[in-house]
């Protein structure tokens, strides 16, 4: 039963309609603002479904996910309908408010019989679409995919590698999934898989800074995403030997983020390569002979092993025609 006070008792019979807060949301309609808001100040029935519906458009996706079941696909495209319906009725209308199209075809779909089925629809149905893009772009990265950087710097990204690029070596897999993410990200721009692909990409293509940029929107989402943070070492690292005068900065940083990967996931042995290689590129010996024997100590059959026993052979000759 509606709780009225005093002033909402006014009101009584005609109160907003779906349409009313169709305009409210969307700040476009028939009936004047005015008398909405004048309307809301004095019903808490119609102000509290106001905010009830603003809610609903600010929801996080996860929250969506957790509160209400998958909507079978026969409800996604009825939906779906709606919203095309409603979202050509609104680009029809002329003012300043035009441009929310988008929102307003939303609102428009929450104040329908369908409800709350409506936001729960349109996020699965994005969710869908974003995870067939990212799902193709991965199929073409992992055709390429070789878990290091140009140089030789370790990755810890969530892909594995196929090696089969060879049996069509007219063609660059790499393009096709860096128009996948771009795709994947349009419709979920905050998928972080599809960034950490498209940092590889980046990496492999030699455009380091585009990289870095991949890694670091996910640092500023999520700070702690160590893989994130090791790629964007690794970007540093092959930014700053192409550039000789920024070098010994970009090598610090990249430095910096290894360490702090390692702070987060001692058991990782990818960081400490990495960071390894780069006190070498900074000529800071001694103390990369000393990592390498610690990193030999927890690793000693692998590809990796046997290019620091290599790089170790390099430091001692350099060492020793140091001392004659």
């Amino acid at each position: 039963m509606r709780r009225m006070n005093s002033v909402s008792k006014h009101f009584k019979g005609r109160c907003l309609n779906n349409e009313d807060f169709y305009t409210l949301l969307t700040q476009s309609g028939k009936r004047p603002l005015p008398d909405l808001e004048r309307h809301l100040t004095g019903c808490s029935y119609c102000h509290d479904r106001l905010t009830g519906l603003r809610d609903l458009l600010l929801t996080e996706p996860e929250e969506i996910h957790e509160a209400f079941s998958e909507p079978t696909p026969a409800e996604i495209e009825r939906t779906l309908a709606l919203i095309a319906r409603a979202t050509r009725q609104d680009a029809t209308r002329q003012g300043p408010y035009r441009s929310r199209y988008r929102a307003a075809a939303l609102a428009a779909a929450l104040l329908v019989p369908v409800g709350l089925g409506a936001i729960t629809a349109i996020h699965f149905a994005n969710k869908r679409k974003a995870e067939a893009f990212f799902a193709s772009g991965r199929s073409f990265l992992e055709q390429a995919y070789g878990a290091q950087s140009p140089s030789g710097l370790r990755l810890d990204l969530p892909f594995s590698p196929k090696a089969t690029w060879r049996e069509a070596p007219q063609e660059d897999p790499l393009d096709d999934a860096d128009k996948a993410f771009h795709q994947a990200l349009a419709v979920k721009e905050g998928m972080r898989e599809a960034r950490l692909g498209l940092g590889y990409v980046y990496l492999t293509k030699g455009h380091f800074s585009k990289a870095r940029e991949q890694f670091q929107a996910l640092l500023d989402d999520r700070g702690g995403d160590y893989q994130a943070l090791l790629g964007r070492g690794v970007a540093f690292f092959e930014e700053g030997i192409t550039l000789e005068d920024s070098a010994k900065w970009d090598l610090e940083l990249a430095l910096a983020d290894f360490e702090n990967v390692l702070k987060q996931n001692s058991a990782g042995l990818e960081a400490l390569y990495d960071k390894i290689l780069t006190l070498y590129q900074t000529r800071r010996h001694e103390e990369a002979l000393k990592e390498i024997e610690g990193y030999l100590r927890r690793d000693q059959d692998s590809l990796w092993a046997q290019r620091l026993r290599g790089l170790r052979g390099r430091i001692l000759d350099s060492l020793a025609s140091k001392d004659k």
